[in-house]
């Protein structure tokens, strides 16, 4: 992503931001937004052996050995050599990059209890640049900046109703997905 293009979307994003009732920016302040370029390698790969339901421990050793030793975690070329899992994953991670609106981590409000508030990972709304511009349609077309900030917002108000423990279909239903 160029410093242009990102500059383009944070501008967007400041417009959303302040178009947001203001009860939506007091959930904020309490749940922290990230605005990434897109998620790491490491976070694309989780994702990716979560789509494809494949297990952490199934991963082979070498694997691991391998990216290590390439040093760019950018430059991941598809070679033959590789197996045919391994081929999968990559290219899931790849998609998951490109594709990829947002992400909520941490614990739901729905699921928590008072028992288990030591230990937990901080509620964060993870926004991706790359992943809202291309589920926006791109720059390339008439009115893109609107169909961008169209998707920031749905995407900031879709990881907010995950905080609140909403599922991908109750998303979808309030038209959020």
């Amino acid at each position: 992503m160029t410093p242009g293009e990102r500059q383009r979307f944070d501008r967007l994003l400041d417009r959303v931001m302040e178009s947001l009732p203001v009860h939506i920016h007091k959930v904020l302040e309490r749940v922290p937004m990230i605005v990434e370029d897109e998620p790491g390698r490491p976070l694309a790969m989780e994702l990716a052996l979560e789509e494809l339901q494949m297990s952490p421990d199934s991963i082979p050793e070498q694997w691991a050995a391998d990216d290590s030793e390439n040093g760019d975690e950018d430059q991941r070329p598809l070679t033959p050599h590789m197996s045919a899992d391994r081929r999968r994953l990559e290219a899931m991670a790849d998609f998951m990059a490109d594709t990829l609106c947002g992400l909520h981590t941490g614990v739901p409000l729905v699921e928590r209890s008072i028992d288990d508030s030591h230990g937990q990972l901080p509620d964060l709304i993870h926004i991706f640049r790359r992943g809202i511009i291309n589920a926006g349609g791109g720059w390339d077309q008439h009115a893109a900046n609107k169909y961008v900030m169209e998707q920031i917002r749905v995407t900031i108000m879709h990881e907010l109703g995950h905080h609140h423990g909403l599922q991908e279909d109750d998303l979808a239903e309030l038209g959020y997905e």
